[in-house]
């Protein structure tokens, strides 16, 4: 299984967590909150590539905690993703 796992991950090229630069391996909360909001835009029926876009725009706006995205508001988000690309 693990033999799979790894010809799996070299065809495809590894996790989405490692691309965006989350690390998820020493369990810190903030680290475990920014891949919740990752898993949400890769969840949603968008490429992957408009997942990553809208992630790396609230990375770039510093919205990676649910403090910031509360004070950011419902408008705010929109626009971030809007910038992003993300269809709604």
């Amino acid at each position: 299984m693990r033999e799979t796992i790894a010809k799996l991950i070299a065809a495809l090229g590894g996790k989405f967590s490692s691309e965006l630069g989350i690390d998820l391996s020493k369990g810190k909360s903030q680290e475990i909150f920014k891949w919740f909001l990752a898993s949400k835009l890769f969840g949603a029926r968008i490429g992957s590539n408009i997942a990553t876009r809208t992630y790396r725009e609230f990375e770039r706006r510093g919205i990676l905690s649910p403090d910031k995205i509360l004070k950011t508001g419902w408008d705010g988000l929109v626009k971030i993703l809007d910038y992003g690309g993300y269809v709604r």
